[in-house]
């Protein structure tokens, strides 16, 4: 079996190596659990929203960076088009 790769490897039952309730001691996941769980109401629908829009405009410029019209663009082309790609996904949203 490889060492190292987290997660279930192929031949053995799925489960989850951890609990539910056990979670994870690292300080910055610490400290970003409590920052949503001091979230109320509105301040949570934005940061939610926040994070929506952010990870629509990551979507956005991973598939514009797999075409091929960017990837047989030149420097100042790709840069212009990652550009309009991300003012397109704000405008949309």
């Amino acid at each position: 079996m490889p060492s190292g790769i987290p997660g279930p490897h192929p031949g053995t039952p799925n489960k989850k190596r951890k609990r539910e309730e056990d979670l994870s001691e690292n300080p910055y996941t610490r400290k970003s659990r409590a920052r949503t769980a001091r979230l109320t109401g509105h301040d949570r629908t934005m940061d939610n929203a926040r994070n929506a829009d952010r990870q629509a405009v990551n979507r956005r410029l991973r598939k514009l960076k797999a075409s091929g019209e960017y990837l047989a663009a030149d420097e100042a082309a790709k840069k212009r088009m990652l550009s309009d790609a991300v003012k397109r996904e704000i405008e949309y949203r």
